[in-house]
């Protein structure tokens, strides 16, 4: 009979050994006995190796061409620009250097966002925002999208000071607008009032 101990956190452990065609499995803190029938333990294993394994790295890769394609996707609908292959908005091919969305020079005019897709559980931001602004494209600010399991949706983080400038020209524009708003109501009242 071979025991084998399995380091499960702290000073617990697991001892696992074989008797009388079960696999017997014991927590060497409380001494609880839980046996397991062998034709039990493939299921065991499948299920213990999810909580285990590594993402398999072909699955990275589909959840981040995924992010980057809804990227590019939002981008479209905001500009009005097609994006695909051979577009002016495209998903960078895996394992290519630059930023995760190829923005050509007629899509930058409407988007001047150079964007880095990261998709994973967790994120070392500081690395990410390196590597952003590593592959700046001229006249542009950078972006950094995450998305991971346990969000909901994607979150987009953006340079503070540059976050600030978007709200003040926005307000900016805003009060012009009210300005012209103004301006016309006011012209048309004059009309009204000669006609």
């Amino acid at each position: 009979m071979k025991k084998e101990w399995i380091k499960i956190g702290g000073d617990s452990k697991l001892e696992c050994y074989e008797e009388n065609e079960r696999v017997i499995l014991r927590c060497s803190k409380d001494g609880d006995c839980i046996p397991i029938p062998k034709k039990e333990i493939r299921a065991l294993i499948r299920i213990l190796s999810r909580y285990v394994s590594p993402i398999k790295i072909s699955s990275r890769k589909t959840k981040a061409r995924n992010l980057q394609e809804w990227c590019c996707e939002r981008i479209s609908k905001l500009t009005g620009i097609p994006w695909g292959k051979d577009e002016l908005i495209q998903s960078r091919p895996m394992g290519q250097s630059g930023p995760d969305v190829v923005l050509l020079p007629g899509a930058l005019d409407w988007f001047p966002w150079t964007v880095e897709c990261k998709s994973a559980e967790q994120w070392n931001i500081p690395a990410a925002i390196k590597q952003v602004t590593a592959n700046l494209y001229k006249g542009t600010s950078w972006l950094l999208i995450l998305k991971s399991k346990k969000i909901a949706h994607p979150i987009i983080i953006v340079d503070g000071n540059r976050f600030f400038e978007l709200l003040e020209s926005e307000k900016a524009v805003k009060k012009i607008v009210d300005e012209l708003k103004a301006e016309i109501a006011n012209h048309l009242g004059e009309t009204l009032k000669k006609g």
